[in-house]
């Protein structure tokens, strides 16, 4: 990042600040360090990558075509069609601009799956072995974690609308976050709060 930054200075492209924020740009600094350092063999790469990812996408893009208008309306009209038809459709969302909004789109999805991931991990290696026998058979039996839920809910607003004014990578952010309030939380729900009580009115 620091080479891609001063690559950005020297280049008269960005300067100071903008040019190391340019170099934290997620997949767009990526690429551009394959260009930067690798030339004209990392531009090709880039094309050869890209490429590949197309025709992927497209040949998904005409089978889901395909499967839906065969069960929706019974047209089969072949395979090209609906490559074509992707490729079209493709095009119009391009103009639209629909890259912006699939660039926050994967912000956003990136957030939830770093939160959705913590607490996973953080309850079966951390606040399980804690729990004691009622607990755990409280655990076996509930329908929704509301603590995994509200940890999740509280780390994607506290890192995409509150802290990424001081950290951008908001990911990061809300991985911490999580391991800071899941433990606490599910253990007091779990052993001193709400699960605790029914336990005690079922007794």
């Amino acid at each position: 990042m620091q080479e891609l930054a001063a690559y950005y200075q020297s280049s008269g492209l960005a300067s100071g600040t903008p040019a190391q924020m340019a170099a934290l740009q997620g997949p767009d600094a990526i690429a551009a360090a394959f260009i930067v350092f690798g030339g004209a063999v990392g531009a090709l790469l880039m094309f050869v990558a890209q490429s590949k990812a197309q025709v992927l996408n497209t040949y998904s893009a005409s089978l889901s075509l395909t499967n839906f208008f065969d069960v929706t309306l019974g047209w089969r009209p072949g395979r090209l069609t609906f490559v074509v038809l992707a490729n079209v459709l493709a095009l119009v969302m391009l103009w639209g601009a629909i890259l912006d909004w699939f660039h926050g789109f994967i912000t956003v999805l990136g957030i939830l799956t770093t939160c959705f991931s913590a607490v996973i991990i953080l309850d079966f290696f951390f606040v399980r072995p804690r729990l004691h026998a009622a607990a755990l058979a409280a655990v076996a039996a509930e329908k929704v974690n509301w603590a995994g839920l509200i940890t999740c809910a509280l780390a994607f607003v506290l890192a995409h609308y509150v802290l990424n004014q001081y950290v951008e990578i908001e990911f990061a952010t809300s991985m911490v976050v999580s391991a800071l309030l899941y433990p606490p939380l599910r253990l007091w729900w779990m052993a001193g709060g709400k699960t605790a009580t029914a336990l005690s009115r079922a007794e």
